[in-house]
């Protein structure tokens, strides 16, 4: 081997290909070595078909010699690369002709022996050749050339052949199996198509032509054949071109070949035959026949008859024992199930209708044919999994991949396993169907399988601490929770951890990989990496696994004595089981099992220490987790109270006390904001200081938060306040907030940040709505936003974390703008800036995929939008709709509420639900929309009812650009039926003369929103004090145009209905009917039908007696 340039490791693959020359050169040392010049065409007697792999399956599996001949003609290739093989018949004899490129002798010898002695091997018969030319000049001992081949030899011929008689064509094939051979000739034209292109593309379009021939009996496409190939029809034109051939030849050849077969076969009629093959008369077909043999087909049929009788009656000679079937038709093959195919079935379907009890039955046959060592390796193998590694199997054993290939071979030949990769030096395999790797783990005890998962974990736990930076010492304690893992490493992690999950009793003398606390940590970190692919469940299982090694570390409850590894690492189970409960718990509330979620929580505080009763750190963590959940199962006030029982120096209970906090700690944010910075502290304390006020600072957060959804606005603006002034109290806090390359890499700092600017922009809420201080509300705020980080968090899984600590800057962040959106900015920029803001704000809560904030998102949005009046209220309904079946089915007061703000008020205003004749307060945003409607629908009788709500829709929605639409309302209200009464009585005069300067201040700071109303209500109220209606009529058009400026079209309507009313009073018919009109179409874009037909109403009072009464 080391002459011809070949190392024994390359025979260790059964499919190793070697170039043609050192074939030559082999057969050269051998006749050197043994002295042996005939050497080759004794290794062909010795040479099987069932030898050659694919090829030789295929041959082997043909219906008749003939047959097999044929397709070792189109196939000899894969064997031989520079081999062709030619047949060429005429009545009597069949020459099948060897051409070699860069002949040598001792090759050409090899294959015509070989001829020579296939057909034996495949008939089961001795089939003697009548001639064999060798195209090479006599040898001395020529005579024995004659002896070897049994044949008359000729020497100096033009071409080495051999001729055959046609008699023997029709012998059938000892293996034959029209499924099996099916299947090996896709196989074999794969082959070609990788290591012969050239003849491969001929060999793909022959596959393709005998398929559609045999599938569809028509005319043959070549633009549906090119179409297939993936290439143009000019393109396959020219390739064929290049071959020197072209479509017709080999269509030609094809059908010619078919025909042949079809006739031998005797099973079809001629005229069956031609319609099979496409001609469109039995007469063409006759034509084409005749050209192809000479002969009519009636002729050919009967030559073959004499033949077959002739064979029948020839003496009986020496016969080889038939070779056994070499790969059995498997009932779950693809070539099998597509030939079971009835027509309209489905190949697919029928591949997954293929049941675990076919390939029960069929497994023990398969199984016995392996031998002991290939069988252990098979049930190895399926241990491991579906995939698995020639590498990995070596590991656990003492065979090297070298003598594994070969111990597998035989499993691969029967169809069990196959390759991953088509590449030749692929050693990863797979079962070919799962219901295969099911059989064998059936017939694996527990026990075994224990010891099997034991030997694959400890072996890639071994090789994986290897490519993590895990110190060989304190293993357990030392795996860092932020190891970013490439794909490769987390692959290797999840198929470390599929074994060691699967060992529930390790042993006192393990190895260190196999401490139930390390593989804990290993399952933990695996669940911190596969968030970031979003897996939240199988993060979820992951955490269970390593809950349940963890369990084996913790004292037994009946007292039982700890073994040693239990006594080492109990001290430290407890800390870091309350952890793993943390984790589970925050999982649990992202896929909303929300009960296992609470356990967990409860679970875990009451194992974490909380030094003394002090809670700091994680334990303020482990608070705001129960505090979400509890939020999340519909009990935000046990939340808010749990919150305000570890608070720190706590807020005081009742109005007044509160009310004086909130003043006190105003001073002293204005003292704060107007000292000078303080100098630089060292790092540690300054790092000591960070932590302090995050812990602080997250307790209050979700504080105001609650507080604002139970309805207490002087809470929330207690903890703003206290939040601020933490804040302006922490050393350099400007410094600190600033970016630069420290604060870059410090994700604190962006957790600071975020807290900071969500204490900020929420303080200017208090300042505009409790203090009336807009200077200090402009000022705040722009030092709030001016805080946004200008970077993301440079943690490798902020994004996903599942710590509290790592997700708080997004959700701090997200929480911020949507405070600042529906509570803040309408006072200072127009609505349309912030339905901007709301939707862009809307598309990071929806992949943040966090459905409190998606709630309180989409709950401002609907406010806005039928304020706006923008979209319809059609269009509001059906977007509200999606929106309700998208929420969870676990807390339906979401969805209650939210059909509240998106529906309610479209419900009154179409005559889909009718306005109460006693009204009942249910909720802010119920109220708020059944008041509107009230005011649109002109239902006087339950005004006055509604009046007693202001004082609680204030203390609902502080500061909401509802409660601004609910003064407006009510005042517009009080004045009308005031006008109705004739009188306005001292207490409605002082309640409106309280709302006007309100709308004054608002329309000052941002008229695009209120100046509108505020010209609406000044116009009412003039009209009450008798002024002249030349008075009245400028602030109703200039309310009319602010309307319009601002796009607010419900509102523009309004006030259109109004001059009219005015306008008919003063006997303006033409004008009033014009601005009825006008109210008319505006209210009928927005989709309020029972307000247009209120409108009609209208309209005919006026026609009819110049009259209108509205108010």
């Amino acid at each position: 081997m080391d002459d011809v340039g070949l190392n024994q490791d390359d025979f260790t693959r059964p499919d190793t290909r070697f170039p043609a020359n050192k074939f030559s050169r082999v057969l050269s040392r051998l006749a050197k070595a043994s002295s042996n010049p005939y050497i080759s065409l004794r290794l062909a007697e010795a040479t099987q078909p069932r030898m050659l792999g694919s090829t030789g399956f295929l041959i082997s599996t043909a219906d008749t010699l003939g047959d097999a001949l044929e397709v070792l003609e189109e196939y000899l290739p894969i064997l031989f690369e520079s081999a062709t093989l030619k047949l060429t018949q005429d009545k009597q004899f069949t020459r099948l002709t060897l051409v070699i490129e860069d002949e040598t002798r001792n090759v050409a010898e090899f294959f015509l022996a070989c001829l020579l002695n296939w057909p034996r091997w495949l008939t089961g018969q001795q089939i003697p050749v009548q001639q064999v030319d060798l195209a090479y000049p006599e040898p001395p001992s020529g005579h024995r050339y004659h002896q070897l081949f049994a044949a008359e030899v000729n020497f100096g011929a033009r071409n080495n052949s051999i001729l055959l008689a046609n008699q023997y064509l029709s012998l059938p094939c000892t293996d034959a199996n029209r499924e099996m051979h099916q299947l090996h000739r896709e196989f074999a034209d794969a082959l070609l198509g990788a290591s012969h292109k050239k003849l491969a593309l001929t060999a793909q379009i022959r596959h393709l032509i005998r398929e559609q021939i045999l599938s569809q009996g028509d005319v043959i496409r070549r633009e549906e054949v090119a179409r297939q190939l993936g290439l143009s029809l000019r393109t396959l034109q020219r390739k064929l071109g290049e071959l020197n051939t072209n479509f017709q030849t080999l269509y030609d050849q094809t059908r010619k070949e078919l025909c042949l077969q079809m006739i031998r076969k005797g099973e079809l009629s001629f005229g069956e035959i031609a319609f099979q093959l496409g001609f469109s008369n039995q007469s063409a077909f006759q034509k084409a026949f005749k050209r192809w043999t000479g002969m009519p087909p009636s002729r050919y049929r009967q030559q073959l008859n004499d033949q077959r009788h002739s064979t029948a009656t020839l003496p009986e000679e020496r016969s080889v024992e038939p070779t056994a079937a070499l790969v059995p038709s498997l009932p779950f093959s693809p070539a099998s199930l597509e030939a079971s195919l009835l027509p309209g079935e489905d190949t697919a379907q029928l591949h997954a209708n293929v049941t675990a009890s076919n390939i029960s039955n069929l497994l023990p046959e398969k199984l016995q044919k392996l031998n002991p060592f290939g069988l252990k390796h098979l049930r190895r193998a399926a241990i491991f999994g579906e995939t698995f590694s020639l590498n990995h199997l070596a590991a656990i054993s003492s065979d090297p991949e070298a003598r594994l290939i070969i111990h597998l071979w035989p499993a691969q030949q029967e169809g069990l396993i196959e390759p991953v990769s088509e590449q030749e030096e692929a050693l990863e395999f797979r079962f070919s169907q799962p219901a295969i790797r099911e059989q064998l783990l059936q017939n694996i005890s527990v026990a075994e399988q224990q010891e099997l998962h034991r030997k694959f974990g400890l072996s890639l736990a071994k090789a994986l601490v290897k490519s993590l930076p895990i110190p060989e010492t304190n293993r357990q304690e030392d795996i860092n929770e932020d190891i970013g893992l490439t794909p490769d490493a987390q692959q290797q992690l999840t198929e470390t951890l599929y074994h060691l999950n699967r060992i529930r009793h390790p042993r006192e003398t393990e190895a260190p990989e196999l401490d139930p606390l390390f593989i804990a940590r290993l399952n933990q970190l695996a669940a911190r990496n596969i968030l970031q692919q979003a897996d939240t469940h199988q993060a979820l299982d992951y955490i269970t696994q390593a809950g349940q090694h963890l369990s084996q570390c913790l004292p037994k409850p009946d007292g039982a004595a700890l073994s040693p590894t239990q006594k080492l690492t109990s001290p430290r189970a407890n800390p870091l089981l309350a952890e793993l409960l943390a984790q589970q718990a925050r999982l649990c509330l992202k896929i909303n099992h929300l009960k296992t979620a609470l356990s967990a929580a409860d679970q875990a505080i009451l194992l974490h220490d909380t030094k003394a009763g002090v809670p700091g750190g994680q334990s303020y963590d482990l608070f705001l987790l129960k505090a979400q959940i509890l939020q999340r199962l519909g009990q935000p006030q046990e939340a808010l109270g749990l919150l305000l029982a570890h608070l720190q120096p706590e807020i005081p209970q009742g109005d007044q006390d509160r009310l004086l906090y909130l003043l006190q700690t105003l001073e002293r944010i204005q003292a704060l904001r107007k000292a000078p910075p303080k100098k630089k502290a060292p790092a540690e304390k300054t790092e000591h200081s960070v932590a302090d006020t995050i812990s602080k600072l997250s307790l209050l957060e979700p504080v105001s938060q609650l507080a604002r959804q139970q309805s207490e606005p002087l809470l929330a603006a207690c903890a703003l306040s206290s939040m601020t002034e933490h804040c302006l109290r922490f050393p350099q806090f400007v410094s600190i907030t600033q970016e630069s390359s420290d604060n870059r890499r410090n994700p604190d700092i962006d957790t600071l940040r975020a807290l900071a600017r969500y204490a900020f922009v929420g303080y200017a809420w208090v300042a505009s709505w409790f203090c009336g201080d807009y200077k200090l509300c402009s000022e705040i705020l722009h030092q709030g936003l001016s805080l946004e980080a200008a970077h993301k968090p440079l943690t490798p899984h902020s994004p996903t974390s599942i710590t509290a600590h790592q997700t708080r800057y997004r959700a701090t962040s997200e929480a911020t703008e949507l405070w600042y959106c529906s509570q803040i900015q309408h006072w200072l920029e127009p609505v349309s800036q912030v339905m901007h803001t709301l939707r862009k704000l809307g598309d990071s809560v929806r992949r943040k995929s966090d459905p409190l904030l998606s709630y309180e998102q989409r709950l401002t949005w609907y406010q806005l939008n039928t304020l706006n009046g923008e979209s319809s209220l059609n269009r509001i309904r059906q977007r509200c709709q999606q929106d309700i079946q998208s929420l969870p089915s676990s807390n339906p007061i979401f969805s209650q509420t939210l059909r509240t703000a998106g529906t309610l008020l479209a419900d009154y205003l179409q005559d889909k639900a009718l306005l109460p004749a006693v009204p009942e307060y249910h909720h802010p945003l119920q109220a708020a929309n059944l008041i509107r409607a009230a005011l649109l629908l002109n239902k006087q009788q339950i005004w006055p009812q509604l009046y007693h709500w202001q004082a609680q829709l204030e203390k609902d929605l502080p500061g909401h650009l509802m409660i601004s639409e609910t003064l407006f309302c009510l005042g517009l209200m009080r004045l009308m039926q005031s006008q109705q009464e004739q009188q306005l009585s001292p207490r409605r005069l002082r309640i409106i003369e309280q709302t006007e300067p309100r709308f004054e201040l608002w329309s000052s700071h941002c008229p695009e929103n209120f100046s509108g109303q505020y010209l609406l209500l000044q116009a009412e109220k003039n009209r009450l004090t008798r002024k002249s209606s030349g008075a009245c009529a400028p602030l109703y058009e200039q309310a009319i145009q602010a309307f319009s400026d601002s796009k607010m079209q419900c509102h523009r309507a309004i006030a259109f209905e109004r001059y009219a009313d005015l306008l008919s009073e003063t006997g303006q018919r033409v004008l009033a009917e014009f601005c009825l009109n006008k109210a008319r179409q505006l209210f009928q874009r927005w989709g309020a039908s029972s307000k247009v037909k209120q409108i009609e109403q209208q309209k005919v009072k006026i026609n009819s007696d110049g009259s209108l009464s509205l108010g």
